[in-house]
């Protein structure tokens, strides 16, 4: 079964409100006990300035796509079924597209 660490940023499937669908969204481990479920807390580019709302200053490096801000006050217990992948996964994925589309754009310079 998968684990994760307090601190990380996954990747998960959340289902809508309504349960007709669901979104791919990041989200920062608070507690893994081991079984099916994760705790997690709510990561948005929807700027909020909330008592317990907090910026992420360095979201590029943590392969966010536009600036975020982690919602404490919005836990939730996530099924690790609907996990997608850590942004460290990501992050290096990025790094072998960018250096792949770099060492094409060399070669065409070259030729």
């Amino acid at each position: 079964m998968t684990s994760f660490d307090f601190g990380a940023i996954v990747l998960l499937k959340f289902p809508y409100t309504d349960l007709q669908g669901s979104a791919k969204r990041p989200a920062l481990v608070v507690y893994d006990e081991g079984d099916e479920d994760v705790v997690v807390a709510r990561i948005t580019s929807q700027p909020y300035t909330g008592k317990h709302d907090y910026e992420i200053a360095n979201w590029r490096k943590m392969g966010l796509f536009f600036p975020s801000w982690i919602r404490l006050g919005e836990i939730s217990n996530a099924r690790k079924e609907n996990y997608r992948a850590r942004f460290e996964q990501i992050i290096k994925a990025r790094l072998r597209e960018n250096k792949s589309n770099s060492a094409r754009n060399v070669r065409r310079m070259v030729q």
